[in-house]
This record gives structure tokens, sequence and C-alpha cells, in this order.
């Protein structure tokens, strides 16, 4: 049995086919449905932008390999869950994968999230709705200075 980390073991998982299933949160703090068309026009914008991801299918994946320009590892990262928590920096650009506990029902529940960060962009994916991604869109929302890097 190898080193306990209080994070429960979690076998590799098919992201879950969601499409593009998200929030998209502008420089000014506006959130808006994400759409293909309005990350790509965010892209060729370069102002910063939050692509917040509800899971992804072979459309989003194509976009954060091509659209993006992630690094094919990282974004094969995206697409099975059950990763360990790291820190990987890639040329233009960081990925981190780290884990949110809270109680559900009185249990443990463990969330997993993908971030990658860039100067200009953000582009976090999970399975499952975050309460505290939610409360930081609110917060950059009415202060959208948060925003700036």
């Amino acid at each position: 049995m190898g080193p306990r980390t209080g994070i429960p073991p979690r076998r590799a998982e098919p992201s879950q086919n969601l499409g593009m299933e998200g929030k998209l949160t502008q420089r000014d703090g506006t959130t808006v449905d994400a759409t293909l068309d309005a990350v790509r026009q965010h892209l060729s914008a370069g102002e910063f932008f939050w692509l917040d991801l509800d899971g992804c299918d072979a459309e989003v994946i194509q976009l954060l390999r091509d659209g993006f320009g992630f690094h094919p590892l990282a974004v094969e990262d995206a697409e099975h869950f059950g990763q360990r928590p790291k820190i990987e920096e890639y040329d233009g650009f960081t990925f981190v994968v780290l884990f949110v506990a809270g109680r559900q029902n009185g249990e443990l529940h463990v969330r997993e999230h993908h971030l990658y960060v860039c100067r200009h962009f953000l582009v976090t994916v999970h399975h499952e709705p975050e309460p505290v991604l939610a409360d930081v869109r609110t917060r950059v929302g009415t202060n959208p200075a948060l925003a700036e890097g």
C-alpha cells in the first residue's frame, strides 16, 4: 500500500461529453454562457477572460489543443479525470490539477479541477458544479479589477 495522501484513489474517467457547457467571464466582469464562437473572439482580441467549463467533449478538446495551443499531454488530462494533484509548467501556460474538499450529505466529497493559467486567460475544467468558483465569478463581476494581472 502506497503513502496516504488524504485524497481517495480514483480511476481515470473519460470525459462526460458535455460539449461547450460553461461560463465565459470577461475582463469587465460580465459573465455569459460559453460558446465556441465567443471563446474564439476573446482569443483573437487578446484581452483577459476566464473560461469555466463543466466537462468537455471532442470539440472542446480540439479547442483546447488547437485554439489555445495547450500541450497535448495537458489536454489529455482534461479528457481523463482521476489525476494526481500537480503543477506543470509548459511553454506559455501553467497546468494545475487541484482538489476541493467539502461536506456533502454529511460525507467528505472531493472534486477535481484542472486549471490552465495564462497571461491573457484562465481555463478551468471540472465535472461537478463548484460553489467556490461561482463565488469567485460573482466577486469578479462586482469588482472587475480582480481580473487584472
